[in-house]
C-alpha cells in the first residue's frame, strides 16, 4: 500500500517574546495538536504497512534468486555428473562444474578446478556448492530476521497502568483507563509534551520538581497539556495548558 497521509503544519506556536499574541497563539497551537498527532499515528501505521510489504516482497526476491541458482547448480550437476564422491579422484581431483553425489544423498558441485577437499554435509563451501542449498533451518533463520519496523513515530502510549517518559517523541497523547503511574526514562536534555486525558483518574509522579505557577503538582481537568524535560538528574515538570 501507499502512504496516503499527509502531516498538517502547525499555524503557529507559542512565544513568550510574543506577548501580546502569546494567548491566542498558545489556543490555536492546543487545537492543532489533537489532529497533528492523529495523522502522524495514520502516517506511522502506513509507514509500518509498506515495510512489512517491502519487506515480504525482500523475502520473496531473494528466494527465488536462491531457487534460480539451485536450478543451474542442479543443470551444471547433471551435465557433469561423476557419481559418488570418491577421494583422490584421478589424481588431481575434481574439475570445476563436475557435480557428485556424497555420503548424506546430496549432491555438491565443484567450485574449483583440481578439488581434492571432501564435501561437507549440506553445507555451502569454499570447494563446493549444496545443490539443495535452502533448508529448513535456512527459511526459519530469514523468517526470524524479517521483522518491520518503524521507530521514531509518536504513537499513542496505552500501556494500562503506567505511562512511560521515553524520548522517541517530542509529543505524545495518553489516554487513563485507570490510576497509572508515570515513570522516568529520559537522559538529561531531553524533553517530551504529553496532551493527557486522564479521565478522573489519579497519576502518581516519578520524584521531580515541578516549575509550573506555584511550583506544585497541578490539579488536572479533563484533557491537560504536560511538559517533562531533564535537566542534569533532575525531572522537570510544567503544566502548560488545558484542552478540556
Amino acid at each position: 500500500m501507499a502512504i496516503s497521509q499527509t502531516i498538517p503544519t502547525f499555524t503557529t506556536t507559542p512565544n513568550r517574546n510574543n506577548p501580546v499574541t502569546f494567548s491566542a497563539d498558545t489556543d490555536t497551537y492546543h487545537t492543532e495538536l489533537s489532529p497533528f498527532t492523529s495523522a502522524i499515528n495514520t502516517w506511522s501505521s502506513q509507514a509500518n504497512a509498506l515495510a512489512a510489504t517491502v519487506n515480504a516482497d525482500a523475502t520473496t526476491a531473494s528466494d527465488a534468486a536462491t531457487s534460480a541458482s539451485n536450478s543451474a547448480n542442479i543443470a551444471t550437476g547433471h551435465a557433469n555428473f561423476k557419481g559418488d564422491w570418491v577421494a583422490g579422484y584421478e589424481t588431481t581431483g575434481y574439475s570445476l562444474g563436475y557435480s557428485v553425489s556424497y555420503t548424506d544423498g546430496f549432491n555438491y558441485v565443484s567450485k574449483l578446478n583440481n578439488n581434492l577437499i571432501e564435501p561437507t554435509t549440506l553445507t555451502n563451501t569454499t570447494e563446493w556448492d549444496f545443490v539443495e542449498a535452502v533448508s529448513p533451518a535456512d527459511l526459519a533463520l530469514k523468517a526470524d530476521k524479517e521483522s518491520p519496523s518503524f521507530t521514531g513515530i509518536p504513537k499513542e502510549e496505552v500501556t494500562a497502568g503506567t505511562l512511560t517518559l521515553g524520548a522517541n517523541s517530542s509529543i505524545q497523547t495518553y489516554t487513563a483507563t485507570g490510576d497509572f503511574t508515570i515513570i522516568d526514562d529520559l537522559v538529561s536534555g531531553e524533553s517530551v509534551e504529553y496532551q493527557l486525558t486522564n479521565g478522573g483518574y489519579t497519576p502518581t509522579y516519578p520524584t521531580m520538581t515541578w516549575v509550573s505557577v506555584g511550583q506544585v503538582e497541578p490539579t488536572l481537568n479533563t484533557t491537560d497539556i504536560i511538559k517533562f524535560k531533564k535537566v542534569g538528574a533532575v525531572l522537570q515538570g510544567k503544566h502548560t495548558g488545558i484542552i478540556a
